[in-house]
Parts: C-alpha cells; structure tokens; sequence
C-alpha cells in the first residue's frame, strides 16, 4: 500500500463524529456532528496516521462495519445515522467484554491524495490533573488544580482500538489496531464486530519473514562471515524458534540472531526493511510458528569448486560419506557407495 501517508499534513479531515461508549453505559451516548475541529486537525490527524500502521485486515463477506461505511464514502448514506448505528453495535461488545473501557468512539471521513477513507478509533478516557494559577496572599501565586476525566491525549496508549476503511485501487482493506491484542492480532469481539479476519496467518508471516532473511542474506553475502553464510538456513529457523516474535519497530534482536552482530554502517537493516515492504507486511508484527520448519533429516555442504554433497546424520555413521580435515585447511570428502541412481547432465534451470 504505497499510497500511506508519510505526513498527517497530508491527510484532509472532511467529517468527524465520536459518541460516548463503555461498560457502565446502557446504551451508546450519541452526540451530535463535531464540525468545528479545525483548531484540532493537526492532532486528529496524527492519531489518524498512527492508525495507518495497523495490521491488514481483510473483509468477510458479510461485514457490518464495510456495510455502513462504504456507502457513506459513495455519498450514498448519511454519515452521522451510520455513526450512530455502529456506536450502537460497538456498545453492545463493550457490555460483553471487560476489556474495553469508557471513552469515545470516534468516526472519520478523510482525504489523502484526493481518495476518500475512513475511519473508527476508540479512545479511553484519561484522568488528567489540569492547573491554573491565581493571585495569592503577599503577591505569590497559587495553584489550583482540576481533574479532568473526558480526555483526548497524545499518549498512544490511550487508542485503545483503530480500523481504517482503506480505499485503493477499488479494493477496500481494514488497517487495524487493538491494544487488547497481541502480535498485530484484534480481540475476537472487536473482529467480529468489523466483520473482518487478518490477511495473512502467522504461519504465512513466519514464512514469509523466513524467506525475506535468507534473501537479505544472500544480497549481503559479502557482509557476513564464511561460518554464517554456510549455515544461513540454519541459523534463520533457530533464530525463528528462539525469538517467538517480531516487531517491525524493532527488527534488531531477529537480525543480530541471524546474521551476527551487525556494523553500524551495515546494509542489511535497510535491505531487511525493503525486503519486508516489497512483500507488503513490513508494519506486521508476527508470532512465529515453531512448527513450520520440523528438523530436516538431511543435511547439505557445498565446496567452493561447486560440488554439493546431501547427505544424512546415518551417512555419516555408517560411513557411507566422510568428511576430513587436512593439512593447510584443504578438505576431503569420501562418499563411499555400491553404485550410481543417477549418472546423467544436469538440466539447466531456466
């Protein structure tokens, strides 16, 4: 998805509505059309982009939140009665689960590079401690301090929950966020409640972080010492294993278990990070399969005159392949055997 802002000056807010959701409501409290947020454009559309950074999210066929909000960017329904609908739906989940907490649902209608999308972020309300200052006895001044409970702060820890309605290329994808969740995954009420499943499985982002690491290790071959460019395939898969996850945010402890301690003016982040946008997750946190890559039986050594010896553990023991050490760091390999399955050219692979 190319087209993501890299600026929030980038992104038009055309509409904005929040009402009012949380377990102690009875029903949704619905307010009114905000339509003087102006003076609060940069900062909504700040929580706007740092909402572009969700996950992919995919829509099913039947999906409640595509329903009511696709027609209103066709101008096909009304904004605010489709608002009210989903704050209606939306506080009925907050009944159920005991994760979400009080605040407001906010609802967007915003313009980047002239495509309209939109947007629902749900925000906890924040105690804060506001402070003035008044004349005092002897020309001091003193404080007086005020809670405040209904408030909209910069702390990402206050978007509880994000989906972006993502228009591109007459495709529409959610980009979503749940801090409830883990590894780029959404709890199951607010997935049912967008009507939506995550693009790729964790066993097919494991494969493909897999492919992208070996890849960015072989373009980089010329960085990395002889003892992990031989044992590249290897070292990725323990390195999969041991990690368990992965943040894009911080791609560091994956590469350093792969490919070693890397220099500072290396080329493998970049090259890692590129690897990961040209398959299109690199904002996807994983949770690695553990199982997807079952220890191989066999093993593979490659000489560098090109000869490449596949062999087994059992090989070794029975003898029928060895391998030696010589003076002046030359190698022998001995393949002991009773004849040839194959004594053929090899095929040029196209």
């Amino acid at each position: 998805m190319d087209t993501l802002p890299a600026s929030p000056d980038t992104i038009v807010i055309e509409r904005m509505i929040f009402h009012l959701v949380g377990p102690e409501l009875e029903e949704a409290d619905l307010l009114a059309e905000f339509d003087d947020f102006g003076p609060y454009k940069k900062f909504f559309a700040g929580r706007l982009q740092a909402a572009l950074k969700g996950v992919k999210y995919e829509f099913l066929p039947i999906s409640g939140l595509r329903d009511a909000l696709t027609p209103v960017l066709k101008g096909k329904k009304a904004f605010v009665a489709q608002s009210e609908l989903l704050a209606k739906q939306f506080q009925a989940i907050a009944k159920l689960d005991n994760r979400i907490t009080a605040g407001a649902l906010i609802f967007f209608i915003f313009k980047v590079n002239d495509i309209r999308h939109a947007a629902l972020l749900k925000f906890d309300d924040h105690r804060v401690i506001r402070y003035r200052t008044k004349a005092g006895a002897a020309g001091r001044k003193k404080a007086v301090l005020q809670s405040i409970v209904h408030t909209f702060v910069e702390d990402k820890s206050a978007m509880q929950k994000s989906a972006i309605l993502w228009s591109e290329n007459e495709e529409d994808v959610l980009l979503c966020t749940d801090r409830a969740g883990k590894s780029g995954d959404i709890t199951d009420r607010f997935r049912e409640y967008l009507g939506a499943k995550r693009s790729h499985s964790h066993s097919e982002l494991t494969q493909i972080v897999h492919d992208a690491l070996i890849a960015v290790g072989r373009k980089c071959k010329d960085e990395l010492p002889k003892e992990i460019r031989n044992q590249l395939v290897s070292r990725t898969r323990d390195a999969l294993k041991k990690l368990k996850t992965f943040d894009p945010a911080d791609p560091a402890p994956l590469l350093n278990a792969v490919y070693g301690p890397i220099d500072a003016d290396s080329n493998i982040p970049d090259e890692f990070k590129r690897a990961l946008k040209k398959r299109k997750i690199q904002d996807e946190p994983v949770s690695f399969d553990k199982d997807l890559f079952p220890v191989s039986a066999k093993k593979v050594r490659e000489t560098d005159e090109g000869v490449r010896i596949i062999y087994t553990e059992e090989n070794e023991q029975k003898g029928v392949v060895k391998f030696e050490d010589l003076p002046g760091g030359k190698k022998r390999v001995t393949i002991l055997t009773t004849g040839y399955q194959i004594d053929d050219i090899l095929a040029d692979k196209n």
